[in-house]
């Protein structure tokens, strides 16, 4: 497998123009993650030769991640070509209509931002990292104790291996290739070249691995700063470690062939088409976190650890809210019900009917995380904001209808709570400043991790009462829905995205169904991508959405390479074009 070190990272030429690989090391206008290219810049072991200098670079590396993938983008694109959420900027409205054109990757689009904010900010987290756990491996290696006594270097190591990992995870699940960079050196100094993203994935779980071995093996306690607000043992920091390995080894499947079961010990390199060992989820899952693991905001500048995804996709009141392809899966319309069901709107010319103007579409649903008691559905509103007919009197545990929406996407607004906007939580418990997002927010629901379990179960055979207890956990215990049982089919991962019919005691809807419904209910903008990976797999992303993202434009002319993109309507049935096939039949809602 080819990789590079941090070190050739900076010094390397590609071809007969010596294109710097800027790309890897650069980040653009963030001058708070600014990454020298002067060639005269002090080599790695003058930079680091303070043990401060090593703590601080390893305690900011998590840090790094974060501002590479929830400061701004990708997670509002990601949430719009999921139809998880639909509203933002020009990147968001270009991956959130329908029909689905290609993604703009032209170095000179205004929200190009999407693909350069993971790719750019991704690899300076790499970089940083690498050079910290090799100013480490140095020190090791030439017996320098006075160094280590200094630092706490097994940390260090287990945690820069985290972050390694999770920056390669991410960069694998977004784009179609990538860079594999390790802390190591290269005997002879090797030209790197772009891997394919099954490959990339491959060395995130290894880094993954190693990071949790080493917590495994010794004793440490990770200060409350590195992931603000969580302190942790070493125990529990590989409880972490396991869930985010669990996560992200699922995300990596593009179509549902490569979502299925492969029980080698590595499917991401091999030639069957299952990228993912589900057994081995069962088990991450099985010694992941134990409770919904939150991260402490402090407001949304530079230096803060902000989150501006949630907030725009959960709490503002301007820019847009849940897409009716969320909270239509929880439609049971009744017979002689009024308006238009989900899957009667689903199956209208999509030019008049836009999330936009849902016209006369009325969901009805008993989900209590969506509406309390009374009355059982809610009718949106015109552009206009005019014809609402009924408004919830009682929010929902997590979702509430806010009618009058001031925005050119007018329609049904639902948000969490009743009195504080705290949608991202899925609990109740959310930033107590809606302005400058400060306070705890969910960034693993313990919920997420018992719907994989499930879903690992129900692709090896496993205990189908297991599986209806795991769904039961949210289903019952907070949407107080009728529980799954064994009686209810065990289905196919083809099955829709679905909640089931009171008429009939829910009786017909499959575990399958169920475990797609809850985790798309649970996990709403809990962290970026979330439900763009999972409904990737499953076959549930609406026709013509990219599969994956190209190399932004900018660093494809950097190394001098064609520009290319994926998606687009007018391009399915074109395996290179890697856009989505299918995915919602309005048969499948119509009652």
């Amino acid at each position: 497998m080819q990789v590079i070190t941090s070190h050739q990272v900076r010094s390397l030429s590609v071809g007969v123009g010596a294109v710097l690989l800027i790309a890897l090391t650069a980040v653009g206008c963030d001058s708070f993650l600014n990454v020298e290219q002067n060639p005269n810049q002090p080599d790695r072991q003058r930079a680091l030769a303070n043990p401060e200098d090593v703590e601080s670079l390893t305690s900011d590396a998590f840090f790094r991640y974060w501002r590479a993938m929830y400061l701004w983008s990708p997670g509002q694109g990601l949430s719009n070509a999921a139809n998880e959420f639909r509203g933002g900027f020009a990147a968001d409205d270009l991956l959130g209509q329908i029909p689905r054109v290609p993604w703009n990757n032209s170095s000179t689009f205004g929200d190009s931002d999407h693909n350069e904010f993971p790719w750019n900010r991704g690899y300076s987290a790499i970089s940083s990292t690498n050079d910290a756990i090799s100013t480490i491996r140095d020190a090791q290696e030439q017996e320098d104790t006075e160094f280590l006594s200094e630092i706490d270097e097994q940390r260090a190591l287990a945690f820069g291996k985290f972050v390694q990992g999770i920056s390669h995870a991410a960069i694998a699940a977004i784009f179609d290739r990538g860079f594999i960079v390790r802390s190591d050196s290269l005997e002879g100094g090797q030209t790197p070249s772009l891997r394919p993203y099954p490959e990339v994935m491959s060395a995130a779980m290894q880094m993954f691995d190693e990071s949790i071995r080493i917590s495994e093996e010794n004793s440490f306690q990770l200060p409350s700063s590195w992931i603000n607000g969580n302190p942790m043992t070493s125990a529990e920091f590989a409880r972490f470690v396991r869930s985010i390995k669990a996560r992200f080894m699922t995300a990596v499947a593009r179509r549902p062939e490569e979502r299925q079961h492969d029980p080698s010990d590595n499917p991401l390199t091999n030639d069957q088409p299952g990228l993912i060992n589900w057994n081995e989820v069962a088990q991450l899952t099985g010694n992941g976190i134990q409770e919904n693991f939150q991260i402490q905001l402090d407001g949304l500048g530079p230096e803060n650890w902000g989150n501006f995804n949630q907030w725009l996709m959960g709490q503002s009141d301007g820019w847009g809210r849940m897409s009716y392809y969320t909270l239509g899966p929880a439609d049971n319309k009744p017979a002689a019900g009024s308006g238009l069901s989900f899957g009667e709107w689903l199956a209208t010319d999509p030019a008049p009917r836009s999330e936009e103007r849902p016209e006369n579409m009325v969901i009805h649903t008993q989900d209590r995380r969506i509406v309390g008691d009374v009355p059982e559905e809610v009718e949106g509103t015109d552009q206009d904001n005019n014809g609402v007919e009924e408004q919830w009197d009682e929010p929902g545990t997590d979702y509430q209808y806010l009618p009058g929406f001031a925005s050119s996407y007018a329609g049904v607004r639902l948000t969490n709570g009743a009195t504080q906007p705290d949608i991202l939580t899925n609990d109740d418990v959310g930033p107590n400043d809606g302005t400058n997002l400060v306070g705890p927010i969910n960034y693993i629901l313990k919920a997420e991790m018992d719907l994989l379990r499930a879903e690992a179960l129900l692709r090896t055979d496993g205990s189908a009462s297991q599986v209806a207890d795991l769904i039961n956990n949210t289903r019952v215990n907070r949407g107080k829905l009728p529980e799954a049982t064994t009686a209810n089919p065990t289905g196919s991962p083809d099955d829709p995205i679905k909640n089931g019919r009171p008429q009939n005691g829910y009786s017909e809807v499959s575990l399958w169904s169920m475990v797609k419904y809850e985790k798309t209910i649970e996990q709403y903008c809990t962290a970026t991508g979330l439900s763009y990976f999972d409904k990737r797999g499953w076959g549930n992303l609406v026709e013509g959405t990219p599969l994956q993202f190209p190399i932004p434009g900018s660093e494809l002319q950097s190394l001098g390479l064609e520009n290319y993109t994926f998606g687009g309507s007018e391009n399915v049935g074109d395996e290179d074009a890697f856009a989505a096939e299918g995915g919602w039949n309005p048969a499948d809602y119509t009652y």
